[in-house]
């Protein structure tokens, strides 16, 4: 059975017992088939109610899956099945794929289930390092536009636009799926506000109301004038998302405007007699023929001189790579405390001794750690997986690690091939004291 239950009956309502997957035991579910036909692989993160596997469906032409598991009984599990199955309807560029939704028995165990396409990373991550720069800005901006404006088309809120829910998967970036509902009255210009928030945090690292009206009005074009509008306490004054499309097409046309209003608030002139204005044209109509006269007959006498255009060696500026690669090449979480991470330090440091490790997988219980080692070991025998704590057989951490000690060279090669077989991308090699 996947997991393991207790039951829990409310004291003072009538109601019947039910089970919960323990937190703890989702890692058991590892190998089971959902649905009939879906292999889940490794249990990436868990949490709770939920928890993530790698889906193995044997097919290489299809790409890499994931699977989201909730415990039917749990708070909202209803909701977010019919989210999944509204999202599994849908179909657009930037908008995370439901490739299947449902109610499925995993081992003895019911769950509601979603797949999705593997994902590489997401906006979080970036923004816990660094913010982006204009061109990713405008990027991100325009993914995003992109979709939020398809949905709103159809009538559908997003309603959680956040940097965790901007995703890469390739060289797309990708809003995610799993919380689109039927919007109602006042949706909308929550999702504007939420997406303000995020072009916002992207930028500054910070959110709205850390920032002055001052900081907003300094950002570049288009962006200034986006966030500004979308931000509006007034949900009837913002900007719909048509809006926010047509300023990114034309940028310059809202500060434009602006300016023209300033002008026109201007004290208005004494505007001058017709007289005068007739008089003015006269003028410089007689000019225009003098200088036309002139210029003819000193064009019949001069040389013809050609002068060349020099040749621009300005060089062109390489364009800046897609988000979706900057993404995808955001740094791997920090390791526990305990263990100082490494992944490529420098030979001279270390010499050539054979205490190269290759870790996968991190626990601070060392059963989880046994039940992971043995689930690798029955998948991938030659990887040959087993348990290592760098503090002493009894202290935490515990790691999951590959191929016993070996030489650099060699880790680094096992570490690649780990990788290539579907274990975390964050797996890496590290030279060890003991």
């Amino acid at each position: 059975m996947c997991g393991k239950f207790h039951s829990a009956r409310t004291r003072g309502f009538s109601s019947s017992p039910r089970n919960h997957i323990d937190m703890d035991s989702w890692t058991q579910c590892e190998g089971a088939l959902l649905d009939g036909q879906y292999r889940l692989g490794a249990c990436l993160d868990s949490g709770g109610s939920r928890a993530r596997f790698r889906v193995q469906h044997g097919d290489p032409k299809r790409p890499a899956m994931i699977a989201t598991l909730v415990e039917p009984d749990s708070g909202g599990s209803a909701g977010q099945l019919a989210r999944w199955r509204l999202a599994q309807d849908l179909d657009h560029p930037n908008l995370e794929h439901i490739y299947a939704a449902g109610l499925s028995d995993v081992d003895g165990t019911e769950v509601i289930y979603a797949l999705a396409d593997q994902t590489d990373d997401n906006l979080a991550s970036v923004l816990a390092e660094r913010p982006l720069d204009t061109a990713e800005a405008r990027q991100l901006l325009d993914s995003l536009v992109n979709v939020v404006q398809y949905l709103h088309g159809l009538g559908i809120s997003h309603r959680e636009i956040r940097p965790a829910n901007v995703l890469a998967a390739g060289n797309t970036i990708l809003l995610s799926a799993g919380t689109l509902a039927k919007a109602d009255a006042g949706d909308l210009p929550v999702d504007i506000r939420s997406l303000g928030a995020t072009l916002m945090e992207a930028l500054t690292q910070r959110v709205p109301d850390s920032v002055s009206a001052k900081e907003i009005s300094s950002l570049p074009a288009p962006f200034a004038s986006m966030i500004r509008h979308s931000l509006t306490e007034d949900p009837g004054k913002r900007w719909t998302i048509a809006q926010i499309a047509a300023s990114l097409e034309a940028p310059s046309r809202a500060a434009t405007s602006e300016r023209v209003r300033e002008f026109s608030l201007a004290p208005a002139q004494k505007r001058p007699l017709a007289w005068v204005y007739m008089l003015a044209a006269l003028a410089v109509l007689l000019c225009i023929f003098v200088v036309a006269r002139i210029s003819a007959n000193s064009a019949k006498q001069a040389a013809l001189v050609i002068t060349p255009v020099a040749k621009n060696t300005t060089p062109v500026q390489p364009a800046s790579p897609p988000l979706a690669a900057t993404l995808r090449k955001s740094p791997a979480p920090l390791p526990p405390p305990a263990v100082v991470r490494n992944p490529e330090p420098a030979e001279a440091h270390h010499g050539n001794r054979t205490l190269w490790r290759v870790v996968t997988y991190t626990y601070s219980r060392a059963k989880d750690a046994e039940h992971k080692a043995e689930h690798i070991n029955a998948e991938w025998p030659d990887l040959r997986a087993e348990v290592f704590s760098p503090n002493g057989e009894e202290a935490p951490p515990y790691l999951v690690v590959l191929g016993g000690r070996m030489q650099r060279e060699e880790a680094m090669q096992l570490r690649d091939e780990a990788r290539a077989k579907g274990l975390p991308r964050d797996t890496y090699a590290q030279n060890f004291s003991r």
